[in-house]
């Protein structure tokens, strides 16, 4: 039944029995005599009202099924006004002396006054009860008023000091007050009220007397009327079974008639002796009576009789799924989390963190599983509120609440019926597609998280991730450059937390050496090799030795070079003026035959053209002048030219002069004509096309060759135009190389010897590079290449000039490569020599000296500077030798030991001379390579979570509506498939209907709940498969059956009792044990509670002898097996079997973390997360009223509240806000009533009417049931105070006692938006709590008083005061931060935040800036203030550190929402992002501010521009313009815009020549990324090195491919 349950199930139950059985001789149930308490009326005192009204009601009791009784007290305005008369007529009788009239007086007045003193005692009474009635009906959803009668009055066997006056039977009804009338009430019964034996009574016989009586209920009817005769028979059963001597007692007669008077506690002793310890009354008391716990006890009985061989194990293997359809926090989510692994849950719920919400939350997701879920508590409006939250969701049609099976059943019944009658269409997936939804939301949930675990996985010794970057970051202060990055070989290391600590010491071990040898510089050069194996004095004289010999060939080669210098300079010298004067001589010559081809072809060129146009026009003229002549000759004669009269011309011609002029004119015309036309066809320069215009025999007339003659004239002008431009073109194309040559001039041969001059003066200079001259491409235009011969002979001209110069640069070229040496100058032998001795040398260097600077191909200059340099480096190294040789040999010693590892580090340190900060340099690299290595292969949360995360949220709230649908048409269907199946039973088929029926049919009465249940659980659970319900109530109807629910939730489990709840328990699988151990124990289940009405305190009776009676049986039953019994409340004893332990640790309910910081620091040890405030309203305003406490009632108190309460005003939306009134006792709770019954001022009862009857209405509760409200104003009368004689004495009721903190806690922790604290303690006693405290923790009148200390401190606002308060009640908490998984903890200031912090100075006023800054129980890493000062701007470093919790990403979603809710902007920077690309992400944090640092919220900055597709800001608050941009994102964008380029970029650009390591390079061949789409699938920030500096390649392949990058790519 439970994981760690030990005992005997059989056993425990009997002893819970037992325990249960015993009762509390100071419920109504076993003490009921009336006058001592305003809870208890005695029906006689009915006559006072009316004489006949007790009679009356008996009547009605026992003849009718219902009725309605009105009681109405009388005005006692006249027997006031009578008193007042009396008491002058008594003051006149005493100054009379009359004392016969004096003694009657007093007399009448005493009576008159005990009367008045009657009626009220009754008012009050009557008005305790209506009010105490509704306030249970309104918490436990059951009606408590009730009257019992007769009255059975018996000594105790066990304890005969007790006596107990209990009735028999008890009948429930219902009281009103009226509105109208005043002093009005109305008692009422009706059919479905019950009647019940007072079993308590029955159950404390039977173990008093260790007798049983088990028909006393059998003789009662189910249901509607008892009469007279029914009540005897039980009463003389109940007697006879007590002292079957006893049949005297029955003589007595049961009457309606003549009642009984109640005698005073004398008269019950003195009855009780003279009857030996039993009688009875006739007479019956009203009050508030519980319904008893027979059902439960039934229960344990048959729990003792169970087959443990037949015990089934219960729990479900079956897993639920975790996500509920109901928002969750992430305190509420590992609950449902914790479903998976466990089937017992004890939830730790402080006030105000949504333990409904949490309830709510496993219910849906019950219901969503297909679960079946029973809730138990004893209050109902605990219940109500998650039957109210589970309709808001949608769900209400498969909740019911069942606080009482008879009231209850209708509404139930009505609800299954119209169920069954309906059907329901519902808009759901179908299984298989929403559990792959639900899968998707899994899969990014552990994606998420599993990128927050890996910040504290990595494997390095307890660093976690952010730590590291923190340290990296932090050496980068004291580095620019770091030298060990480009030199050492990181693959010969592991980098793993054992090597960094290592090398650690080792270097800090050489580094004191370090210290020893700062003054010494050239010895460091020395190589070692020469003198370690010696000893200190024989290496001494050997490195000597080397030095000495050395230098003196260092000296001998410095004078040969310099002998060799002096010359090859004069040799040089003297070939350089001779080689430059044969090329000037040269470059003259061909200068001059350029010019005269230049000018001789175009003079050739003119003459050409020149005469061709003088032909032309020659030609042209001699056809025009014959035409002419003739014309003028002969007329029309000529001109016309038909064939008619070239016919006539022939025939006359050998007869007429004229005709034969005419034709022979005619003749010479085609002549000349047929001459011009082969001229022109002969000439290769000339084109023109002879048309039929130009054919006489053709022409009818002669004037058409003037046509064709003007048009030619066109013809030869044109040409003669044109003759410039062509001579042009050819004298301008005429080359050396290919040009188009002239038709009829040919200067090939000219050209020729021109081109054989160029050869070979390109031959000379090819021959003699080191005369720094060009050679001439020759095989151009002559034009140009006059130009370019004149430069370079003016060229030679400066070098002829400036030969010196010349030699000096071929001096400083001259280097030990004999490639620089001029092979036209010989002197080989010499430098032959300078090589031999330097190559000696340089081998003799290497061998001294660590770094041999001599090489073979080093300029002689530099040889020179060099050998100077080594020389004097080398005198050097004699000094220190002298100085510092010993020193120096040690160091060398000590740093030959050092690993190899080290050695590389310390000695690139040691060349650096890097001293101060070695260690932040060596942990600089390090720790980047290692961060590298571990980013590379870790899946490390970026700013990527964030999108995650919103695709998360999105994700879970689309699920949450479709997974309330899917819970609809999931149990539809099992509505459905059970009605089927239970109509269609072929042993039994029944209609529905049939079982749940309206009334009974055929004479047989209606189904009960219990009879329906037990009928067909199943069905009904199908129906409604979520059943809220008290302990009570579950055993009453439910089978007792091991596991009968698949989840058994308990409500308020502090304030329930195991005796009470262990029935219910057991009919769970998985069980669920919600409360607070810091809120209200269990009340007296059957607890006095009680008003009483005498004003001198009472002495509280001591408890029954139960724990005794307990405690005897000890010895049957093992030692834990006790322990489990005595559990102070089912909380408790889920605790003590280890129930999986969660506590809800966000503090929703205030809007002001001052409301609940009391509680949190005194009890809950500063564990809770209240929410940052939303207003700066002061949240509790103390207020001293220093009231008259007297008969345990503070008028004042109430009084003053009266004003407060005229004060409050209407909310926008047109009420009242809500409003509770606590006090501090029963008696002031009800003054309270009876003071606002009595209000003259009609205006302001109808204010706190209205208030009464808004939703979340204005209650007035004492400290003892103010347990589960909220409101958003609480009101406290504190109530004690100072008595008439100015006494305070510190008796505070149960506030005095060990637990009575938990009263306190509940009281102070009710309000939503505001306390009003109106006291009446004095301030000197409010002092004391400091020491009250010190002594006794926080508990009694000590915590009592802190909380007025603490209120009045917040109300004045004295923060010191409220913090040192705080800071004692933390100090002496209960509760020591208790382990509750959640990862979650006020994190203190990091490295990593502090560098980032540090970056953002630069930029921003360090005073916008505010590290560690508390909001309510939450505390972000950094704000930064907005432009009017607020701090809203929240940043985020990696967030808090919950990152092993399995609800990692639900404190991302919650912690963010909540701050987001309260008027944070949010920015998180991810420590990963920050490692690989500091200056982007600072980019990202300047931009947040910018973009929302105007508080109000108005459009971005003006500032902002757009520059080639990037946003760039130049931001006054920030001072530097920027832009932001990456080579993922820009190759994203190209892939957007253009697809095909996204699988054609090569391998190339991401693998080659890129600025990552050969670690990284590796891990990218190792994915298989080829191309840009291969990047986009994997997670980029493993490109390390990836960004701007890899911009211009990208682009340049872009062109490759013809993709015009210059639209998105900027430049670098």
């Amino acid at each position: 039944m439970f994981n760690n349950f030990r005992v005997d199930i059989r056993k425990f139950a009997q002893f819970l029995r037992k325990k249960n059985s015993l009762g509390n001789m100071r419920t109504i149930h076993l003490n009921a005599l009336p006058d001592r308490q305003y809870t208890k009326l005695g029906l006689d005192n009915l006559r006072f009202i009316q004489e006949q009204l007790p009679q009356e009601f008996l009547e009605k009791l026992f003849t009718k099924e219902s009725f309605s009784i009105e009681i109405k007290v009388k005005d006692l305005t006249p027997l006031a006004d009578s008193i007042r008369k009396l008491e002058k007529e008594k003051e006149y009788a005493i100054d009379s002396e009359d004392q016969e009239n004096l003694k009657a007086i007093e007399s009448k007045l005493k009576s008159t006054m005990e009367e008045v003193k009657k009626f009220k005692q009754i008012l009050k009474s009557l008005n305790t009860l209506y009010s105490k009635s509704r306030e249970e009906e309104q918490e436990l959803g059951v009606k408590t008023f009730a009257f019992g009668y007769p009255m059975i009055i018996k000594r105790s066997n066990t304890n005969p000091k007790k006596i107990i006056k209990a009735p028999l039977i008890i009948w429930y009804l219902d009281i009103e007050q009226s509105p109208s009338q005043a002093r009005t009430w109305r008692i009422k019964r009706n059919e479905n009220h019950p009647i019940i034996v007072n079993n308590v009574l029955i159950s404390h016989i039977e173990n008093d007397l260790n007798i049983s009586i088990n028909t006393v209920n059998e003789l009662l009817p189910d249901e509607g009327l008892i009469s007279l005769d029914n009540v005897r028979e039980v009463l003389k059963k109940v007697i006879l079974n007590i002292n079957p001597q006893s049949g005297n007692l029955l003589e007595k007669e049961l009457s309606i008639r003549n009642l009984d008077k109640f005698p005073d506690s004398a008269g019950i002793e003195e009855k009780t002796i003279s009857s030996k310890g039993l009688f009875w009354i006739n007479n019956g008391v009203f009050g508030c009576y519980r319904i008893s716990k027979e059902s439960i006890l039934a229960d344990l009985k048959r729990m003792e009789e169970i087959n443990l061989l037949e015990e089934n194990d219960s729990r479900s293997e079956e897993k639920l799924s975790p996500l509920s359809p109901i928002e969750t926090d992430p305190s509420q989510q590992k609950i449902i989390n914790s479903l998976q692994q466990v089937n017992e849950i004890l939830i730790q719920g402080p006030p105000g963190t949504g333990k409904s919400q949490s309830l709510t939350a496993i219910i849906a997701n019950a219901m969503s599983n297909k679960k079946k879920c029973l809730v138990v508590c004893e209050k109902k409006t605990a219940l109500d509120v998650i039957s109210d939250n589970l309709t808001k969701q949608g769900l209400g049609s498969l909740v019911t609440t069942i606080t009482n099976p008879i009231s209850d059943r209708n509404q139930i019944v009505h609800d299954i019926r119209d169920l069954s009658d309906t059907q329901h269409s519902y808009n759901f997936l179908p299984e298989e597609n929403f559990k792959r939804n639900e899968q998707t939301i899994l899969n990014l949930i552990e994606k998420i998280n599993k990128q927050h675990q890996s910040l504290t996985s990595i494997d390095f010794g307890s660093q976690t991730w952010t730590a590291l970057v923190g340290d990296f970051l932090e050496t980068k202060r004291y580095i620019k450059e770091n030298p060990l990055e480009n030199v050492i070989n990181e693959d010969q290391y592991n980098f793993d937390v054992e090597e960094y600590r290592e090398m650690l010491e080792e270097i800090e071990h050489i580094y004191r050496y370090f210290f020893e040898i700062k003054s010494i510089r050239a010895l460091r050069e020395i190589n070692k090799e020469i003198f370690i194996n010696l000893h200190v004095l024989e290496s001494q004289r050997e490195v000597e030795r080397e030095i000495s010999q050395n230098r003196l060939l260092i000296e001998e080669l410095i004078k040969d070079i310099q002998k060799f210098e002096d010359q090859y300079k004069e040799k040089n010298l003297k070939y350089l003026k001779e080689s430059y004067s044969e090329v000037e001589k040269s470059f003259k010559e061909i200068s001059m035959d350029l010019i005269s081809i230049r000018d001789s072809y175009k003079l050739d060129l003119e003459k050409f053209y020149s005469d061709t146009f003088t032909q032309l026009k020659l030609k042209m003229t001699n056809i025009q002048s014959l035409l002419s002549e003739n014309k003028d000759l002969y007329k029309d004669s000529f001109i016309k030219n038909t064939s008619l009269n070239r016919s006539f011309t022939s025939i006359l011609s050998p007869f007429s002069l004229k005709f034969r002029n005419i034709k022979k004119g005619k003749k010479d015309i085609e002549v000349s004509i047929e001459d011009l036309e082969q001229y022109i066809n002969s000439n290769r320069v000339l084109k023109y096309n002879f048309s039929k215009g130009w054919d006489l025999k053709r022409m009818k007339n002669l004037e058409e060759l003037e046509n064709s003659l003007d048009k030619f004239a066109k013809y030869v002008s044109q040409f003669h135009e044109k003759i410039p431009s062509e001579i042009n073109f050819y004298s301008d194309s005429l080359s050396l190389g290919t040009y188009k040559k002239h038709p009829y001039i040919d200067y090939s041969e000219r050209i020729e010897m021109v081109k054989e001059k160029f050869q070979k003066v390109n031959n000379l200079i090819n021959a003699n590079p080191i005369l720094g001259i060009s050679v001439i491409e020759y095989e151009k235009d002559i034009s140009k290449l006059i130009k370019q011969v004149e430069r370079d002979l003016s060229q030679i001209q400066s070098l002829i000039r400036d030969v010196n110069t010349k030699v000096q640069t071929i001096m400083e070229s001259l280097s030990l490569s004999d490639s620089s040496l001029n092979p036209h100058v010989d002197i080989s032998k010499e430098y032959k020599g300078i090589i031999g001795k330097e190559s000696i040398l340089r081998e003799r260097i290497g061998i001294l000296l660590k770094n041999n600077q001599l090489g073979s191909k080093l300029k002689f200059a530099e040889l020179k500077s060099i050998l100077n340099r080594i020389d004097s480096f080398l005198g050097e190294a004699q000094n220190e030798i002298q100085k510092s040789w010993k020193e120096y040999y040690d160091f060398q010693k000590e740093f030959d030991n050092l690993s190899e590892k080290v050695k590389n580090i310390a000695q690139e340190l040691y060349m650096e001379n890097i001293q101060e900060h070695w260690k932040e340099y060596f942990t600089n690299w390090y720790f980047a390579i290692l961060l590298e290595r571990i980013y590379s292969v870790s899946e490390l949360p970026d700013k990527k979570t964030g999108m995650l995360l919103d695709n998360l949220k999105i994700a879970i709230k689309e699920n949450q509506d479709q997974q309330k649908k899917q819970i609809l048409a999931i149990w539809a269907k099992e509505q459905n498939l059970m009605k089927q199946r239970f109509e269609s039973n072929s042993y039994n088929p029944r209609n529905l209907k049939s079982l749940y029926n309206l009334r009974g049919a055929n004479g047989q009465r209606r189904n009960s709940l219990r009879k329906i249940i037990e009928k067909d659980f199943d069905l009904f659970t199908s129906f409604k498969p979520v059943i809220l319900t008290n302990p009570t109530t579950c055993s009453a109807i439910f089978p007792l059956k091991e596991g009968l629910f698949d989840i058994v939730i308990f409500d308020e489990a502090s304030q329930l009792r195991i005796e009470d709840t262990f029935p219910a328990l057991y009919r769970g699988k998985t069980k669920i044990i919600s409360g607070d151990k810091h809120q209200m124990p269990p009340s007296s289940y059957f607890g006095s509670n009680n008003t009483f009405i005498d004003s001198e305190e009472l002495t509280l009776e001591e408890e029954e002898n139960g724990q005794e009676d307990l405690k005897a049986l000890a010895d049957d039953y093992r030692k834990d097996l006790l322990n489990l019994v005595d559990s102070e409340s089912l909380l408790d004893f889920a605790e003590s079997l280890n129930f999986k332990y969660i506590q809800l640790d966000t503090h929703y309910r205030s809007r002001h973390p001052d409301l609940i910081e009391f509680s949190n620091a005194a009890f809950y040890g500063s564990n809770l997360i209240p929410l940052p405030q939303k207003t700066d309203d002061i949240p509790i305003e103390f207020h001293r009223v220093d009231g008259l406490y007297e008969d345990n009632e503070n008028i004042d108190e109430i009084r003053y509240i009266f004003n407060l309460l005229r004060k409050i005003e209407r909310d926008s939306d047109g009420k009242y806000p809500s409003i509770g009134i606590a006090t501090f006792n029963q008696k002031q709770q009800a003054r309270f009533y009876e003071e606002i019954f009595n209000l003259e001022d009609e205006e302001f009862r109808n204010k706190i009417l209205e208030m009464q009857q808004q939703s979340d209405g204005l209650f007035i509760k004492n400290l003892e049931n103010i347990q589960g409200e909220e409101r958003d104003i609480i009101i406290l009368s504190t109530t004690f105070g100072k008595d008439k004689e100015n006494r305070f004495i510190q008796n505070f009721g149960p506030i005095n006692q060990a637990k009575g903190y938990r009263l306190l806690n509940v009281l102070v922790t009710r309000a939503k938006k505001k306390i009003h604290v109106c006291t009446s303690v004095p301030e000197e006693y409010i002092s004391t709590y400091s020491s009250e405290i010190s002594r006794n923790g926080n508990t009694g009148k000590g915590i009592f008083y802190a909380y007025l200390a603490y209120a009045k401190a917040v109300s004045e606002n004295n923060r010191e005061l409220k913090e040192q308060i705080l800071e004692l009640l933390r100090e002496k908490c209960f509760q020591r931060n208790h382990t509750t998984d959640n990862g979650y903890i006020n994190q203190t200031e990091s490295i990593f935040e502090e560098e980032v912090i540090s970056r953002l100075e630069d930029y921003i006023d360090p005073d916008r800036i505010i590290a560690q800054y508390p909001a309510g129980g939450f505390r972000i890493d950094f704000v930064v203030k907005d432009l009017s000062g607020k701090p809203r701007l929240a940043i985020e470093c990696d967030g808090a550190k919950y990152h092993s919790s399995p609800e990692a990403y639900c404190w991302d979603l919650c912690r963010q929402q909540q701050l987001e809710d309260h008027g944070f902007i949010f920015h998180r920077i991810w420590s990963t992002d920050w490692f690989t690309n500091e200056e982007k992400e600072l980019k990202r944090l300047l931009a947040f501010i910018s973009e929302n640092e105007n508080p109000n919220n108005e459009e971005r900055s003006k500032n902002v521009k757009v520059q080639n597709n990037n946003v760039v800001r130049n931001d006054p608050q920030i001072g530097i313009p920027f832009n932001e941009t990456s080579l993922g994102d820009e190759i994203e964008i190209l892939g957007k815009k253009n697809p095909q380029i996204m699988t054609t970029l090569p391998e190339s650009i991401l693998l080659q020549d890129l600025n990552v390591n050969q670690f990284t390079k590796n891990y990218l061949k190792e994915k298989g990324i080829k191309t840009a789409q291969d990047l986009l699938l994997i997670d980029r920030r493993k490109l390390i090195g990836l960004g701007l500096k890899n911009i211009d390649r990208l682009r340049d392949e872009l062109k490759k491919h013809n993709i015009d990058s210059d639209f998105v790519l900027p430049s670098e």
